[in-house]
C-alpha cells in the first residue's frame, strides 16, 4: 500500500491522525486530500498539521518536520534549525469533515485535540569531535582483545601517516620467514656456516 492512515486516541478521545503517502511523485498526480471525520463526534473548526516532507522516500537529505530540519550531512548538531511551520487547516464543521491534503512523499501528522507539545524539542550534542582520527583504545585492552598477544604484530590503519596494514604487514613476515627457510638449505647443501 502506498497510503496509509492511522488514528492515535489519548484518554479514548480522537487526538491525532498520522497520514502516510509513500510515492514518490514530483508530479503532483499522486498527491491525495484524506477527509477525517469523527463518528458520534464532531470535528473541531481548525486542525493543525505537520508535514515530514523530501523529494523522494529514498532520500537522506534535504528532509524538513513542520518547515525544520537538523541540517546538511556532517554538520548535524541534534537541534532543529528554521522556523516551526506548522499549517492551520479549516474543518468543514457543517459536513462534520476536516480534508488534510499529503502530497507524494509526506507524511502529516494532523492534531484534532488543542496539544501544547506540537514544537518538537530537540537538544544539542554534549560532545564535540575532531574531524579524523578519534578513536582511541588501551594497547593493553587491544593486545589481549582478539586472542593474539599484539606484541609481535605491527597493527595497520588508515590514518594518514599510520601504520601499514596488517594484511601487508603479514605478507612481509611471510616473505622473511620464505627467505629465513631458504637461506638455512642453502646453508645446509652448501656446509658453509656463518
Amino acid at each position: 500500500m502506498s497510503r496509509r492512515q492511522y488514528a492515535i486516541y489519548e484518554n479514548g478521545a480522537l487526538a491525532r491522525v498520522a497520514l502516510f503517502n509513500y510515492i514518490t511523485d514530483p508530479t503532483g498526480a499522486s498527491d491525495y486530500t484524506a477527509t477525517i471525520s469523527i463518528s458520534g463526534g464532531t470535528v473541531p473548526s481548525s486542525v493543525k498539521v505537520k508535514y515530514f516532507l523530501s523529494d523522494s522516500v529514498s532520500t537522506k537529505t534535504n528532509i524538513t518536520w513542520a518547515g525544520q530540519t537538523l541540517g546538511p550531512v556532517h554538520q548535524v548538531d541534534g537541534r532543529l534549525k528554521n522556523e516551526l511551520n506548522v499549517v492551520n487547516i479549516a474543518c468543514d464543521t457543517t459536513a462534520n469533515t476536516c480534508a488534510i491534503p499529503v502530497s507524494a512523499p509526506a507524511f502529516a501528522l494532523v492534531f484534532i485535540a488543542p496539544s501544547a507539545d506540537i514544537a518538537t524539542v530537540t537538544f544539542p550534542t554534549t560532545a564535540a569531535t575532531n574531524t579524523k582520527n578519534t578513536a582511541t583504545v588501551a594497547s593493553g585492552v587491544l593486545a589481549t582483545s582478539n586472542g593474539m598477544s599484539g606484541k609481535d604484530w605491527r597493527l595497520g590503519g588508515t590514518s594518514p601517516g599510520g601504520n601499514v596494514s596488517a594484511a601487508v604487514q603479514a605478507s612481509n613476515n611471510l616473505r622473511t620467514s620464505i627467505w629465513t627457510i631458504i637461506g638455512l638449505q642453502v646453508v645446509v647443501m652448501t656446509g658453509i656456516y656463518l
